[in-house]
């Protein structure tokens, strides 16, 4: 079976203090050849994704958790992943490239939050479903591709806090409210608006690194969200 890092040629990218396995997506083997060294087992999973193009990059993602994790999480009920024992992830795909933060965590500790979007700028109603005016002002300081940062950034931070939290918030639960950037990376800074749950207060801080990164033929956003205790 296909599992190794020669085979999957990743790559290793740095965010913040963060280490971020790559898969670039168009360096890899197509849907055919795929399901020709995937096992019996994760090609009849991959058979209930219809879509071509999803489904290699649903098998590419598995293949890189089991390269890097050694087996596939389970599911729970928000769709997140369900990790064994004291190692932590954060998955991320996007256009059949796909991102993995695995890492030892100490117990109480936030799970490591990465996510993966497309560097471009989005229309003024998709904007404003996801910042609000000051946090606009904040962000337009990174330039060409600033609302996909922010949106990578609040995901990123959806990942990291959903475990300590225990149930689904929305971006308005966490305002930017400052940015450094120095070319195509730098560092958001976030405050939750509201407590919650027990575990996570109202005013707490959220540090997100972000950088661009080449992936094929597109600039994506690598960001990387960590709760500053």
């Amino acid at each position: 079976m296909l599992n190794s890092f020669e085979s999957l040629r990743l790559r290793v990218e740095t965010v913040g203090l963060r280490t971020v396995v790559c898969l670039d997506g168009s360096l890899q083997l197509d849907l055919d050849e795929l399901r020709r060294v995937i096992s019996p087992d994760l090609a009849k999973l991959a058979d209930a994704i219809k879509h071509p193009e999803r489904q290699r990059e649903w098998i590419l993602s598995r293949l890189l958790l089991i390269a890097i994790a050694g087996y596939i999480p389970e599911k729970g009920d928000y769709g997140e992943l369900l990790w064994n024992g004291p190692h932590k992830g954060s998955l991320t795909h996007k256009k059949s490239h796909v991102a993995l933060a695995f890492q030892l965590l100490s117990p109480g500790t936030d799970d490591p939050g990465i996510d993966l979007e497309l560097v471009r700028d989005l229309h003024d109603e998709l904007q404003l479903e996801f910042v609000n005016t000051n946090e606009i002002e904040i962000a337009s300081k990174i330039g060409v591709g600033w609302s996909t940062a922010v949106f990578s950034a609040k995901e990123a931070i959806f990942k990291c806090l959903f475990r300590s939290v225990g149930f689904r918030f929305y971006f308005e639960a966490v305002d930017l409210i400052d940015l450094c950037a120095a070319g195509d990376q730098g560092i958001m800074m976030f405050r939750t608006t509201r407590k919650l749950g027990p575990n996570v207060a109202s005013g707490s801080l959220v540090r997100v690194d972000f950088k661009q990164v080449r992936l094929g033929a597109d600039e994506f956003w690598l960001t990387s969200a960590r709760r500053r205790l």
